[in-house]
């Protein structure tokens, strides 16, 4: 069996009132993972698809904004939403 990957909230706590202005509030740590087994850009699809309910028109703005993946060798995502 696979390493199960490990998401973490780099903004420490939720905010109310939509008070979340900077970028690491906006943050979203995924690690843990397989290595050329999971890409950025399956990791946007599927965040964006969970949260698209979420935004007023998701096709002009998603809620993924950004994804920056390991440049070490893409053990870790980093995602930045709106």
């Amino acid at each position: 069996m696979g390493a199960t990957p490990v998401i973490g909230f780099w903004g420490g706590q939720a905010l109310m009132g939509g008070a979340a202005s900077g970028k690491k509030q906006r943050e979203v740590y995924v690690g843990n993972l397989t290595i050329g087994a999971v890409t950025d850009v399956m990791l946007r699809e599927l965040f964006n698809g969970a949260l698209a309910h979420l935004m007023p028109d998701p096709q002009l703005n998603p809620p993924v904004i950004n994804v920056g993946m390991d440049p070490s060798g893409g053990h870790t995502i980093t995602l930045e939403y709106r």
